[in-house]
């Protein structure tokens, strides 16, 4: 039995890895997917953002900075751009901003190991 297991491992060594991993990471973050929004950054911006986050505003989701102040030097076009998706796909439910976080990480994990 552990012969079996030890050629499986062996024989499916990347898909091994990435299983650990989503384990891992659902272990660590999953009872996140339950938590309300936090107000240590979801509020500046998400909820604070409401009028901004939508279609018609999108050339100022490029040019703006992360969060909005002139003297602010961050500029995550995708992340606003993200938040914008998950609003009008969503709603404004924090359980599926989690998720797409989740799925977002664990892709990252696969693509590194890709590489590797």
């Amino acid at each position: 039995m552990i012969n079996q297991i030890k050629q499986f491992i062996n024989k499916h060594f990347t898909f091994t890895v990435l299983i650990i991993f989503a384990v891992v990471i659902f272990s660590l973050y999953g009872k996140n997917l339950f938590f309300d929004w936090t107000y240590y950054d979801d509020d500046v911006l998400i909820l604070d953002k409401q009028e901004y986050l939508s279609f018609s505003n999108i050339e100022k989701i490029f040019s703006d900075t992360v969060f909005g102040q002139g003297n602010d030097k961050f500029c995550r076009p995708i992340l606003n751009l993200t938040f914008l998706i998950e609003k009008y796909v969503y709603g404004m439910l924090p359980f599926y901003k989690y998720i797409v976080t989740f799925v977002c990480s664990f892709f990252n994990i696969c693509f590194f190991i890709a590489t590797v």
